[in-house]
């Protein structure tokens, strides 16, 4: 109990008192005039925004034994992130930072409290406290961009006149993963079906890419955690779990960097130089949960994955700019949520103490999500 009060507690100072610091620090007054601001402006407030996710992004190198410190670190800095956008939307701003500690208050109350003794009621608290952090840390992305696409729109600066912006609405990104008419597009099949026929592949013994000895279709069992339960469950189970961990990380995601830090590298580089940059700053934007939240040590391991991540930011970009943030979410989503479905399948066909989508990895899964 003195623990979750505690969490409330900072979640209650960091929720109230990031945006009151934020709007006193940000200079960007906008007037009613909807083309009021100047690039310069538009860069500062969305900068103010971007700085509070990569302060987030490194207080992952904060050591877990400061466990308090760097959840207030979080805190503060996912707050900031939605901070800016109350200057311009203080109703959206307000009900954003509301979703975000709400969000990070029900984690950190699942991490302290669970859901009963038992171990099936242990393993499914953990994944819903995962659940809830994802979901609370990619609404604070989600703000950046609304924080971006409300100054854009308030601007009339030369500069944005060879590149138009189309703001995206999140109710077509919360759709967009499952409308089949993405399916038609080459671009999307040519990376998706291979990608699909490999995951299949390791589930095979006979194939090449074989990693299932411990699958619940190699052993004939299936396990939440240390508890046994019906193979249809497991499959079930993984398929909710995934999906409410991918999706607002797709979105979230999508909407920073491509929506967001990709649109202002092609103002001020051009199309391909900003493909370039865009893409590496979106590997490493990685590399802290790699060290940490996934362990990685080798740097033959993170240079693998920096390479990949690398190259599926050039195919996300592809999708942006041919489809919008529909379409690179539909793109990102799927990619995430293959790996993350067929690591839980290839891993729960034996007792675990926890699943995670690190110590469930496969020898073909590179995580593209950005890890806590």
């Amino acid at each position: 109990m003195k623990k979750a009060f505690i969490w409330l507690s900072l979640v209650f100072i960091c929720g109230i008192g990031t945006p009151i610091w934020a709007i006193g620090l940000n200079p960007v007054k906008p007037t009613p005039n909807k083309d009021s601001l100047t690039r310069a402006q538009v860069l500062e407030a969305t900068g103010l925004s971007f700085s509070g996710f990569l302060g987030d992004d490194l207080s992952s190198f904060i050591p877990a034994q400061y466990g308090t410190l760097q959840q207030t670190s979080k805190l503060f800095f996912m707050n900031l992130e939605g901070a800016p956008l109350w200057s311009f939307d203080s109703s959206e701003g307000a009900m954003l930072s509301s979703v975000i500690n709400a969000s990070e208050a029900e984690g950190y109350l699942l991490q302290a409290n669970g859901l009963g003794s038992s171990d099936l009621g242990q393993q499914i608290s953990n994944d819903l406290s995962d659940n809830f952090h994802y979901f609370g840390w990619h609404t604070a992305f989600w703000s950046t961009y609304q924080t971006y696409a409300d100054a854009r729109e308030r601007s009339d600066d030369p500069a944005y006149l060879t590149h138009p912006f189309h703001r995206a609405h999140l109710s077509d990104l919360l759709a967009a993963p499952f409308n089949p008419s993405q399916l038609l597009k080459w671009q999307t099949d040519a990376v998706l079906l291979p990608l699909t026929a490999i995951h299949v592949a390791a589930f095979i013994p006979e194939m090449p890419f074989y990693n299932g000895q411990n699958s619940v279709f190699s052993t004939g069992k299936a396990y939440i955690g240390n508890t046994q339960v019906p193979i249809y469950a497991l499959v079930g189970y993984a398929a909710l779990y995934t999906a409410a961990l991918i999706l607002p990380t797709a979105i979230g995601e999508e909407a920073l960097t491509r929506g967001t830090e990709y649109e202002e590298w092609k103002v001020s580089l051009g199309v391909v130089p900003a493909r370039l940059v865009e893409a590496a700053t979106f590997a490493a934007y990685h590399i802290p949960g790699d060290l940490t939240a996934n362990g990685f040590t080798s740097p033959v391991l993170l240079g693998t994955a920096f390479v990949g991540r690398y190259l599926m930011a050039l195919w996300f970009q592809n999708g942006y700019d041919d489809g919008g943030l529909a379409e690179s979410v539909f793109d990102h989503f799927w990619l995430d949520a293959l790996g993350i479905f067929s690591n839980y399948l290839l891993s729960s066909g034996v007792p675990q103490s926890y699943y995670s989508t690190a110590s469930g990895a496969s020898v073909i899964q590179i995580n593209f999500s950005i890890p806590l």
